[in-house]
């Protein structure tokens, strides 16, 4: 896993690039995967947790592809539990 430093290296080693990136992946495909992870989580049903997005039990595996690719990026589980904003269990 890389560092905050090793991260902010990584980005001004490309600032001019058009697509710049955190931990070796692209910029833009870390708020793909950050919306992702927004969009699809977890609420709680009786029978267990389900994606609020499309349904399974949760992780989905769009919830997966998203947080596998933030944790590449550096960032750590608490940083993507904090991208769920929602401010209550049915919101």
């Amino acid at each position: 896993m890389t560092s905050p430093d090793q991260r902010k290296e990584v980005v001004k080693s490309h600032e001019g690039d058009s697509h710049p990136t955190t931990g070796g992946i692209p910029a833009e495909d870390v708020k793909f995967a950050e919306v992702a992870v927004r969009v699809h989580c977890a609420i709680s049903y009786p029978d267990g947790d389900r994606c609020l997005n499309c349904g399974p039990v949760h992780p989905c595996e769009t919830y997966e592809w998203g947080r596998g690719l933030l944790l590449s990026a550096g960032y750590t589980d608490g940083q993507i539990r904090e991208l769920d904003t929602r401010t209550g269990p049915w919101s």
